[in-house]
Order: structure tokens, then sequence, then C-alpha cells
């Protein structure tokens, strides 16, 4: 590589920045999505669990999938 085709590091800095910010923000909107994940996941347990105690015997003939119980903390984790 010349020196010509060489960054400064100035010129790098600058980049590593711009970079930085671009990730920063990018990371912001992710916690954003994965704070409404997180409240979907709780109100959807919610509904579940809601329904099971006003009509368990409805309830436990449609669980033919299996869906395991879990809280946002434990689905979290499996997500990191």
């Amino acid at each position: 590589m010349t020196k010509e085709n060489q960054a400064t590091p100035e010129e790098l800095i600058k980049s590593f920045r711009e970079q930085q910010k671009k990730v920063g923000e990018e990371l912001q909107q992710l916690e954003i999505e994965l704070a409404k994940r997180k409240e979907l996941f709780v109100k959807l347990q919610g509904a579940i669990e809601g329904i099971t105690i006003l009509a368990p015997e409805t309830a436990e003939t449609e669980e033919t999938t299996e869906v395991p119980d879990a809280s946002v903390e434990e689905v979290t984790e499996d997500l990191s």
C-alpha cells in the first residue's frame, strides 16, 4: 500500500466516530424493539393465564402445541 492510499489518523478517527454513532443509533432502535417485544410477551402470557383461569377445560384441550411457560427474563436470556 502506498502512502497516498493510507488514511491519516484524523480520517480514521472521523470514520470510526461516524461508525460508532451509527451503531449507537441502531442499538437504541433495537432496545426500543426489544422493550416492545417484552411487553407483547407479557401481555400474551397474561392472556393465556386469564383464559386458563376462565376456561380451564378449553385451555387444556387447546394445548396441542407445547409452548413452555417462561418469564420475560428467561426469554431475554435465551435471546442473548
